[in-house]
């Protein structure tokens, strides 16, 4: 309890104070060349390898490891978070690294700057996210908010941004990167995202498949398809649903959907849990599939960490990940007709094939998607930048 407490008053701390580390530098090997600015997450740079706070969303280690890499090029750190507008510096930049807010703000316009974008254009994503908003009210007759919406002057700078960056180092494939102007994309440089801390893999070879799947997304029930999937399930009372994320959070969703929450036996409500946790290991144990539906991504986290887990995917095509028929389905438009035809055929699917399958999407995920893949590929855009230096 106590523990909760003090991460609750750090949390509303750093959202009034944000921490801000100057002249970040562990390479005892070489004298800095330079100081480049970070504008990402800073709080992860101070915490101890196994904080439990690693167990989260993979950005953590993922703004660490761009510190470190840098560090090993050479160069020292300014590291602040991606929303502090109010730093004020008076070193000179060797280049500017953001994710959002800060990339014009320091520096002259000789200074490289890369910006690292983490998500399908705004634009793309705000107008997939209000359509399925309004399917669902035609459907339901209800509304319920998108939770994911991108205010217009946070898309405006991103646009700005799109535009002044040098480079952007960008988490998706190439159906993500379609959702931004031609223009642009030669600019972008693909880097690999992660998943999220697994303490175990489960080996598909020693599973014996049920028809139980899983749906395991972030925030925004109805931007990450929970809506449609709980409609496909309440159909099936003869086959399991878990569902798993913080939905439990966006009330005028779970009264929209309380009846499937609540009210159907096959459809079983679990909240937010970590995956490396017993209860995400116990839950799993016979999920014979996951199913994300999500009408926007650069690349899902999420997906990845499932499949790196052991866990056959069905994914949107705008999940942002690239999976063929031998690893995979891939939702072309998310209409409930098309995620329920997908869930039966894997219904009928016998458990070698589906083995295998899953197998071939384990080993495609760890290796594609792995921290040393991230690492070698970033490695690769921070060197390209700083070459202009």
């Amino acid at each position: 309890m106590l523990a909760k407490v003090l991460a609750k008053l750090l949390s509303i701390y750093y959202s009034k104070c944000p921490l801000r580390i100057k002249g970040y530098y562990i390479n005892s090997e070489q004298k800095p060349k330079g100081t480049v600015l970070v504008s990402y997450l800073s709080e992860p740079l101070t915490w101890k390898p196994g904080d439990r706070r690693f167990l989260g969303h993979s950005n953590a280690w993922e703004s660490s490891e761009i510190v470190r890499i840098l560090n090993s090029l050479g160069y020292r750190v300014d590291v602040i978070k991606w929303n502090d507008v109010g730093f004020v510096t008076h070193n000179t930049y060797s280049a500017i690294f953001d994710i959002h807010n800060n990339l014009t703000r320091y520096g002259s316009s000789e200074v490289p700057r890369l910006f690292h974008v983490t998500t399908s254009d705004p634009i793309f994503s705000n107008s997939a996210a209000l359509q399925r908003v309004a399917d669902l009210k035609e459907r339901r007759g209800c509304e319920v908010r998108s939770h994911r919406a991108i205010p217009d002057d946070e898309v405006e700078m991103f646009q700005r941004n799109l535009v002044a960056a040098d480079v952007i180092s960008f988490l998706g494939n190439k159906a993500t990167a379609s959702t931004f102007p031609e223009t642009i994309r030669s600019k972008f440089r693909f880097v690999p995202v992660t998943g999220s801390y697994l303490s175990w893999h489960r080996d598909p070879r020693k599973t014996t498949f049920a028809n139980e799947f899983l749906w395991y997304g972030g925030f925004g029930a109805v931007h990450k398809g929970l809506d449609l999937t709980l409609e496909v399930f309440a159909r099936h009372p003869e086959l399991i649903l878990h569902v798993v994320g913080p939905y439990l959070k966006e009330k005028d969703f779970t009264r929209a959907y309380y009846r499937e929450l609540k009210f159907c036996p096959n459809i079983v409500s679990h909240g937010f849990l970590f995956p490396s946790s017993d209860r995400f290991r116990t839950l799993t144990k016979r999920v014979k599939a996951f199913i994300l539906p999500s009408c926007s991504e650069s690349a899902s986290t999420a997906a990845v960490t499932c499949m790196q887990y052991g866990l056959f995917p069905v994914v949107s095509d705008n999940c942002g990940i690239d999976v063929d028929d031998s690893m995979g389905i891939r939702l072309h438009t998310c209409s409930i007709d098309e995620i329920e035809q997908a869930v039966l055929s894997l219904c009928s699917t016998p458990n070698k094939s589906m083995c295998q399958m899953t197998l071939n999407a384990q080993k495609y995920a760890l290796k594609v998607f792995s921290q040393e893949a991230f690492r070698e590929r970033m490695h690769s855009v921070l060197s390209e930048v700083l070459q202009h230096a």
